[in-house]
């Protein structure tokens, strides 16, 4: 019984790490971490959420050969929230941090300040350094930015294919 208990964890474990749900919307992935639950081990009951923090969503999309969505324009942003309606609910992280400057936010990869942005009332309030985008109904709108702490983990992220060159 010891052995098969190990077993399910190890299993667990493994889907936790190499599963996540993906929704392709055009250009963009959204991805979001799978729940992994054994009801039926009776006292042994096991759900797995897999979290990354900012630096995890970057390293994943770069894994995956994409980058960690950069929001440059009011029509990105636009197109963003139209694709959202068919992605995973929650606050993704996206590719914008003030970790270089500590004062001034810019996208990752291009190290391009923001030209444009869309923070939610009161944002950035020196909370936090990297940005997550809101994607869920709420009384906070669809598509608002904030900061957070880059250290904290969410289950969810937004990459896009790189551009051609």
């Amino acid at each position: 019984m010891k052995f098969k208990i190990q077993l399910i964890i190890f299993a667990s474990l493994f889907l936790a790490i190499n599963c996540q749900k993906e929704a392709i919307v055009g250009r963009y992935h959204f991805f979001q971490g799978y729940k992994v639950s054994f009801p039926n081990l009776k006292k042994h009951q096991i759900t797995i959420l897999q979290q990354v923090n900012w630096i995890g969503a970057v390293e994943a999309c770069n894994r995956k050969n994409l980058t960690i969505v950069s929001i440059e324009s009011e029509e990105k942003q636009k197109d963003l929230e139209h694709a959202g309606d068919q992605a995973p609910e929650g606050p993704h992280w996206i590719g914008g941090s003030n970790l270089s400057s500590r004062k001034e936010f810019v996208w990752l990869p291009s190290g391009e300040p923001f030209s444009f942005t869309n923070w939610h009332p009161g944002q950035p309030d020196n909370r936090g350094n990297c940005v997550i985008y809101w994607n869920f109904p709420s009384s906070i709108p669809v598509g608002h930015w904030f900061a957070y702490d880059c250290n904290k983990s969410y289950d969810a992220f937004i990459c896009e294919e790189k551009p051609v060159l």
